[in-house]
């Protein structure tokens, strides 16, 4: 900037504010500032304009202008002396002028409580006028009014006062900031070199201090702040609307955190990942560094966001039913589980559970975990459950951090594999995203809070059909975390800690249970009721003893049921609502599940007791919440 200009700071944040200052000011500019601001800045020893002498300054310059012509008149030639040079002329301008200054009628100092300092055309005409039109210009310097080259501005912390217990309209308005968010308009129309983040002050710094070494300050870098100010504003005022508001008004806006290579069809383009404005969530996928791999899709930014909150549900899960948190591994394909294993002993063992759930749906698919990847976790990754002259190949995998060969093992044919790491997945992933869930719709966009619930086996209002099982307790525990991310209608099988199979967004609830009983039987998890062969012959047989019309066709029949699968003792299954009719549960129990936990709606109606008996019948128990507590509907 050289050896002119002036800035103008005003910010709630004092951090850094003296040093920021100095450095401006041994580049030659003038410091303007108000309030506490102006006192940090000159308890840093470097000086400072206040807005307030700024003010008296312009103030007393055009009264003494307004005084020129008079110093030509001849009654000063009469009493002697040059004009407007006599001493006598020199006392009445002072005089006068400083009466003029002290009856208040040019007020320069802040007014109705401080509710006005910076709202002045003298300062706003500094900011706005356009410096490419001479008229401006000219105007700016025939009213005496400096230039203002760089505005550094944040604004009262509006966000915090709101967050405050018993905040209410009275307080927030105290906080609500006027002269800023005006200051930052102007300036960004005026194509300033306008501050309001913390973040951006070194980089503006460093290259209006060494252009050669930073580069030049380029018109791209004004307009990208003008345009982050606007932003910083429109995220302000949005804010103020939504208390103010009650719930009537409702918005959310982001900034760019990476393109993405398509939609969710390749022809859906652009595409872009987003962060929330002011979020500082540690476990925001934008916090998570990308360590290798091509740009990701939208189906593969879905994927890591349904991976991480499904690893978060399990986590707290466990922890909520006073167990520590284990070791955890997820797989997921289009959002959706489909390997899952937890281990409190090792995370290898976690790894190979999750890993022998669904191999043939796993391919391409995300992985999640709350451990760092070795070299040695990889290789079991990749090997577990495929045969030995094949690979599983997977879209991403996101731990918290991989070790040096471990990358290596992930890698694909150009770059398919995207590697994210954050370590916050080892550390903070027992806490449940607090963030609201929007969905856009047609017009407009829905909003609803997060899904908070998890399966505790001590809830007050559990009701067990039953001997009640703990080992198989910790199973449902399990299955119900990974069952209520997933996308419903949805049964959710579970055995030795390990996903072994789900029946996922189907249309009824009888139809996930045989889905789920299937993936089980194809991922090897079930086995058929008996040898086919054998059982037709016997029951043919048989029916040749008992004279039955057709033997044949009996025998088909008990051949055909010999072949549904019979899920492995110890298998649970969850159900992410309740069943409308019995033949859900008819199907899991036949399947041979050792335990079910389902909703409830109703209670002793014929449906409800006939499910009750059925499972006694089996005696397998049987675990409910009410519907309005643990329905997992959570993702549509």
């Amino acid at each position: 900037m050289g050896t002119k200009g002036n800035v103008l700071i005003s910010v709630a944040d004092k951090t850094g504010v003296g040093d920021m200052a100095r450095r401006f000011s041994n580049m030659g500019c003038r410091i303007i500032s108000s309030g506490g601001t102006a006192e940090a800045i000159a308890a840093a020893n470097v000086p400072v304009t206040s807005v307030e002498n700024l003010l008296d300054e312009i103030f007393r310059t055009k009264i003494k202008k307004a005084f020129e012509g008079w110093g030509k008149s001849p009654f000063w030639r009469i009493i002697g002396g040059e004009p407007n040079q006599t001493k006598a002329y020199q006392d009445i301008v002072d005089t006068v002028t400083n009466r003029i200054i002290e009856s208040g009628l040019f007020n320069n100092g802040a007014i109705l409580d401080d509710r006005v300092k910076t709202l002045r055309p003298e300062i706003h005409a500094g900011l706005i006028a356009d410096l490419k039109n001479p008229k401006h210009v000219q105007q700016l310097q025939d009213l005496l009014l400096p230039v203002i080259d760089v505005l550094v501005v944040d604004f009262y912390a509006l966000a915090q006062a709101i967050a405050k217990p018993g905040a209410d309209l009275k307080s927030v308005l105290e906080f609500l900031d006027i002269g800023g968010p005006a200051m930052v308009r102007s300036a960004a129309k005026g194509r300033r070199i306008v501050i309001c983040r913390v973040q951006d002050r070194e980089w503006v710094l460093n290259k209006l201090e060494d252009p050669k070494k930073y580069g030049e300050f380029s018109q791209e870098d004004r307009d990208m702040l003008c345009a982050r100010a606007e932003f910083e504003v429109t995220n302000y005022c949005l804010e103020s609307a939504k208390f103010q508001g009650k719930g009537k008004f409702e918005g959310f806006t982001g900034e760019l955190f990476q393109e993405l290579a398509y939609g969710e069809g390749k022809t859906q383009k652009p595409a872009r990942h987003y962060s929330l404005w002011n979020n500082d969530n540690p476990l925001a996928l934008h916090k998570a560094t990308i360590e290798e791999g091509s740009t990701p899709s939208y189906i593969n930014k879905c994927d890591q966001d349904r991976v991480e909150h499904a690893l978060r549900r399990i986590a707290v899960s466990f922890k909520a039913n006073g167990m520590p948190v284990p070791y955890i591994c997820l797989i997921a394909k289009h959002c959706n589980a489909c390997g899952a294993g937890v281990s409190w002993d090792n995370p290898i063992t976690a790894i190979k559970r999750a890993a022998s759930g669904d191999t043939l749906s796993s391919f391409g698919g995300m992985v999640v975990c709350n451990f760092k990847l070795t070299e040695e976790l990889s290789e079991a990754l990749v090997s577990t459950g495929m045969s030995d002259d094949n690979y599983q190949k997977f879209d991403g995998v996101y731990p918290p951090a991989f070790s040096k060969d471990a990358m290596e093992i992930f890698k694909r044919p150009k770059s398919k594999c995207r590697m994210y790491a954050n370590a916050e997945l080892e550390t903070k992933s027992a806490t449940l995203s607090e963030e609201r869930m929007f969905r856009q719709v047609e017009g407009g966009f829905l909003v609803q809070p997060p899904y908070s619930f998890v399966l505790m086996m001590n809830h007050p209002e559990l009701k067990v059909i039953g001997q009640r099982n703990p080992k198989l307790e910790k199973q449902l525990i399990f299955a119900a975390a990974v069952c209520a991310e997933s996308n419903s209608n949805t049964i959710t099988l579970a055995r030795d800690f390990t996903l072994v199979g789900q029946g996922i967004c189907r249309p009824s609830r009888v139809g996930a249970a045989k889905v789920a009983i299937m993936a089980a039987a194809d991922a090897g998890h079930a086995e058929p009721m008996g040898d086919p062969e054998e059982v037709g012959r016997l029951a043919f047989e048989q029916a040749q003893r008992q004279s039955l019309v057709d033997p044949l066709g009996h025998a088909i029949r008990a051949v055909l049921r010999s072949r549904k699968p019979r899920l492995k003792p110890g298998t649970v299954a969850v159900s992410d609502s309740f069943p409308p009719h019995p033949d859900a549960i008819i199907e899991l129990l036949n399947a041979g599940v050792s335990a079910i936990f389902a909703t409830y709606i109703t209670v002793g109606k014929p449906r409800d007791l006939e499910i009750e008996r059925l499972c006694r019948e089996k005696e397998v128990p049987l675990y409910q919440l009410p519907d309005e507590v643990a329905r997992m509907f959570c993702w549509h």
